[in-house]
């Protein structure tokens, strides 16, 4: 079983760091846009020095990243932000890259042809650094999205990282369709808990999901638990420590 990692979104890079690190934890760094602009080399440097200790994969900067945007200027801001990261994550050799998609049907949906086009040509121009990026869903209603970018991009650099929370939160479909459509895709799983409608990102075990049907869900569908990465998302320690103690319990730590 791989040793899971911790997205502390909430937290400064520094403490995500040392928290993942005191918990025997690898880390999901979780960068903002400010946080990507107020980099400099000691905090590289720091970064570094954690990554000689524990495992670092690096989550970019979710929010108003538009990969299909049918305005250009947005696309090439989007771009911008997403090449900084993965720079950053080449230079810390970093595990892998988690990039969300960020298709919202209401929207998208009378463009989704130029969307779709207008995504993969921007991540295909994010494979020079060679590096294994991870499209996550958050607002997608539906897997088919996810299911015909892969397939136009058609390089094993990618995957895909199902969130079960926003599955639960915002998606219109069964986890079990997401986890069947995307099963040669699945890379990476987040963890967390919430109700449908809300991103709550409560700790794992709060009752909320049945993990044990999820995960033999993605036993069945050919999704070995042993080669996935696994990635707790909670809010704050406190959230952290009681889906680490019920991650135990399952046997997955």
């Amino acid at each position: 079983m791989k040793t899971p990692y911790v997205h502390l979104f909430q937290y400064p890079v520094e403490k995500q760091l040392s928290i993942s690190k005191d918990r025997g934890l690898n880390c999901l760094l979780g960068l903002t846009a400010n946080r990507l602009m107020e980099l400099n080399s000691n905090t590289v440097k720091l970064i570094k020095d954690f990554r000689e200790k524990i495992d670092v994969a690096v989550h970019a900067p979710p929010h108003d990243m538009l990969l299909g945007s049918l305005d250009p200027a947005i696309r090439q801001v989007t771009k911008m932000r997403l090449l900084e990261t993965i720079k950053l994550a080449s230079d810390i050799r970093a595990t892998y890259v988690v990039v969300h998609l960020n298709y919202v049907e209401n929207m998208h949906k009378y463009f989704k042809k130029a969307w779709i086009e207008n995504s993969v040509e921007v991540l295909e121009e994010l494979l020079q650094q060679k590096i294994k990026i991870y499209l996550e869903n958050a607002y997608e209603r539906d897997p088919e999205i996810f299911h015909k970018v892969f397939r136009m991009l058609q390089s094993d650099l990618f995957g895909f990282t199902l969130d079960v929370g926003h599955a639960i939160a915002y998606s219109n479909v069964p986890l079990e369709t997401w986890i069947s459509k995307l099963s040669s895709y699945i890379k990476e799983l987040h963890v967390h808990e919430t109700r449908p409608g809300s991103d709550e990102h409560l700790a794992v075990g709060s009752g909320l999901i049945d993990w044990g049907h999820v995960f033999s869900k993605l036993e069945e569908n050919g999704i070995s638990l042993n080669e996935l990465y696994i990635t707790i998302e909670p809010r704050d320690e406190n959230a952290l420590d009681k889906s680490i103690e019920y991650l135990k319990i399952l046997g997955l730590i």
